[in-house]
């Protein structure tokens, strides 16, 4: 299906007197429209597949296939696309139908041309009204749902405190006791720890906000800190992780909130692949920025479905899960821009994604500057 977002307020005119078809035409397009002409209702429909368009301006007597059955069809193809009739052939059927297939007006020629875009300007004013109350109906609903989030993330970290300090507490015990098993009970606290800075990710951007705490480390570092979490993820799917540092330098980053960005983006492969596929990281240095690292995260997955490409980092966009806040990718976009960079994506079904994360080697200033004044 074409993309509604691809042009907005383009009017096709769908009429077999070429002059007729011309004069709508240019008439539209100097009052600010932007028009394509079609002089068939099989052209028509061709043309909707290939393309949105916000209105058809059809005649209904055209040889072949009439107005009402082309803006059936092209509703079929579009059914946001909105519908005006012309016509020089007035009975009483062709209201009815039109009024049922959801046409916005009928025009009986001859009519005068402003009588003609007063018509029109009415129908398009109609239309840009009800697709914004449609776009404050929907921000009120994602700012109560986001309410809603905030309000269960701080219940949740008041529960978890006692209960982590508690397995905390433990941990340190059995460290003591025996020292050889310091390293296991080591990453015990530190997931632990991770489980609380995931919860703080969901307050925070429940609030609009974005705590970093930025930190000096390599690049390695980061990496192999970071591999040991994504191995253990991959293991229950035998699922080939491999990772290739093409680069290493000094960079600042929040590495905690960093590694949260990178694990949901594994997680996210994971749930994508079947066993015995393979995810790759990739660090390298920005060909074009010197002064930037460009992390490359793919996997051999389903692919990101075409219907949620142009939404995937907009909070509570899911696809296909049945647990999860619906946060994850968009608290991802948020602590990548948060740290001066940017994260994109290339997709292909059954064949993988592809994530490109992008970071400057040192925070700018007025990265640094818009953190602080959240705090």
């Amino acid at each position: 299906m074409p993309n509604k977002e691809e042009q907005l307020e383009t009017i096709l005119v769908v009429d077999d007197d070429d002059l007729m078809l011309r004069t709508v035409s240019r008439l539209l397009t100097r009052n600010g429209y932007k028009t394509d002409t079609a002089n068939n209702g099989y052209k028509a429909i061709d043309m909707a597949k290939e393309k949105f368009y916000d209105f058809v301006i059809s005649d209904i007597r055209m040889p072949g296939i009439n107005g009402i059955d082309t803006l059936t069809k092209i509703k079929e193809i579009s059914p946001e696309t909105r519908g005006i009739i012309i016509t020089g052939y007035a009975s009483e059927e062709t209201p009815v139908k039109a009024i049922k297939l959801g046409v916005d007006d009928y025009i009986l020629k001859p009519f005068e041309l402003e009588a003609f875009m007063h018509s029109v300007n009415k129908n398009v004013e109609r239309r840009r009204l009800e697709k914004e109350v449609i776009k404050l109906n929907a921000e009120k609903l994602k700012a109560e749902r986001l309410a809603t989030v905030g309000q269960m993330a701080s219940t949740i970290i008041h529960d978890i405190k006692n209960p982590m300090t508690i397995i905390k507490g433990f941990a340190d015990i059995i460290a003591r006791s025996d020292p050889k098993q310091k390293v296991y009970t080591d990453r015990i606290v530190d997931a632990v720890d991770k489980l609380v800075v995931m919860a703080h990710e969901v307050l925070d951007y429940s609030r609009g906000e974005t705590k970093l705490r930025f930190k000096t480390t390599t690049i390695k570092a980061f990496i192999d800190e970071l591999n040991a979490y994504i191995e253990v993820s991959f293991k229950d799917k035998q699922i080939t992780y491999t990772h290739e540092l093409q680069y290493d330098d000094i960079i600042e980053m929040d590495s905690d909130r960093m590694h949260r960005v990178f694990l949901n983006i594994a997680n996210n492969a994971r749930d994508a692949m079947e066993e015995g596929e393979s995810f790759h990281l990739l660090a390298r240095e920005d060909g074009e920025k010197k002064d930037y690292i460009i992390f490359e995260l793919k996997d051999t997955g389903k692919g990101i479905p075409e219907e949620i490409r142009d939404t995937i980092f907009e909070a509570f966009v899911t696809h296909g899960k049945k647990k999860g806040t619906g946060l994850g990718m968009a608290i991802v976009k948020r602590i990548v821009e948060a740290h001066g960079g940017e994260i994109t994506f290339e997709s292909e079904i059954d064949k993988g994604t592809t994530f490109f994360i992008k970071l400057p080697k040192v925070i700018p200033q007025d990265v640094k500057e818009a953190i602080k004044a959240q705090r």
